[in-house]
């Protein structure tokens, strides 16, 4: 069976879901670089940064599959509204779990800093562009809940790539994405040699915004790859191959973001993983079809608030079990983690239903 047909026998690529999951993980772990390891230079996953490349990613190809599949909806003369309506739609589901990472995180960082009425204010009002998710564009020189950065460089460069591909895929796919993600790796390994950098102002914005362009630009590529992936034919033979490269694969490049990171082998790794994304995305490995059930699907939701809330426990252990280690904060941190993120989640989930419940009752009652 082709990767076309095995893309559209599953609703959602569900073996995706629980990679999400995998990688909001690692880069979990790598936030425990601020409890204070006994060596600063090596800790677990001392190159989980990488797995933010693995969001981006995926993040470029799902832009590039949205463009393609809205060739018969485009309006010619309104392409930058459709940009913006496009990562609106995006952002929508994230902001809930954004808004309140953030408000969250400030209430508790004022409240253990013991902060006057003065000083709250203050951070309150330095919050006011991280709210927006601008906190890429430099203006402001706090960043708050760090690992959100991640979404202000998607907000600030997404739009402009995908009206790129609304007015000319083909410049997009052949031209600008293999031009640019050459040129700012390149940029990077000279300038910093590695790839875990991203507050660094750089011209017009952080560094984080010129990382957000070039991977989502590896997602672009990716996702022309796809395309003629997707029409072949494999055989059993080859698609079991293909499935044991890629669980390998994805084994090899988790044990060295264990052991391995700051050094100009991040380059490499960022294709490796691209090519991985690329295999599972394309239907033609039997990874999708044992993966496919609700709990990785549910995993990938829970990702969400895991990634955005670990921060606030980050800054909590060490400041409420200050007579600590590294070896002991850590698993208290992970479990305490997960449990936040899965008391945001519920609640959020909780919400959700209620809201939906009341439109239905609300559109029940005036039909009748």
């Amino acid at each position: 069976m082709g990767g076309f047909d095995s893309m559209r026998k599953y609703d959602r690529n569900y073996a995706i879901d629980f990679l999400r999951f995998i990688f909001s993980i690692i880069v979990v772990m790598t936030h425990t670089n601020g409890l204070r390891p006994p060596d600063k230079n090596s800790y677990p996953f001392v190159g989980g940064y990488l797995a933010v490349e693995f969001f981006l990613i995926l993040s470029g190809f799902f832009m590039m599959q949205s463009i393609y599949s809205s060739d018969d909806k485009v309006d010619k003369e309104n392409y930058g509204r459709q940009s913006l309506e496009f990562i609106f739609m995006k952002m929508k589901p994230i902001f809930p779990y954004y808004i309140w990472s953030l408000l969250s995180y400030l209430a508790v960082y004022n409240f253990l800093n013991s902060f006057s009425s003065y000083e709250f204010l203050k951070n309150i009002t330095y919050s006011f562009f991280e709210l927006f998710m601008l906190q890429m564009t430099g203006i402001s020189q706090v960043v708050y809940n760090a690992p959100t950065w991640y979404l202000s460089a998607l907000l600030l460069s997404m739009p402009v790539l995908y009206y790129l591909g609304l007015k000319n895929k083909d410049f997009l796919i052949y031209i600008f994405a293999p031009v640019f993600v050459i040129l700012i790796y390149g940029f990077f390994s000279q300038s910093f040699g590695q790839m875990d950098v991203w507050n660094n102002y750089i011209l017009v914005a952080k560094a984080g915004v010129l990382r957000g362009i070039a991977g989502l630009c590896v997602g672009i590529v990716c996702y022309s790859i796809y395309l003629k992936i997707s029409k072949l034919k494999f055989s059993k033979r080859q698609r079991l191959i293909m499935t044991i490269l890629e669980i390998l694969g994805y084994l090899a490049v988790i044990i060295i973001l264990f052991m391995k990171g700051h050094s100009r082998l991040d380059f490499i790794l960022i294709f490796a993983i691209a090519a991985l994304i690329l295999i599972t995305l394309s239907g033609q490995s039997y990874t999708q079809g044992f993966l496919n059930n609700r709990v990785s699907y549910w995993l990938g939701q829970f990702s969400i608030p895991l990634y955005l809330t670990h921060w606030t426990i980050r800054f909590v252990v060490p400041k409420v079990f200050d007579q600590g280690s590294y070896w002991e904060w850590m698993p208290i941190y992970l479990v305490l983690s997960m449990v936040y993120a899965g008391v945001v989640f519920g609640a959020y989930i909780y919400a959700k239903y209620k809201f939906q419940l009341s439109k239905f009752r609300t559109k029940i009652m005036s039909e009748t």
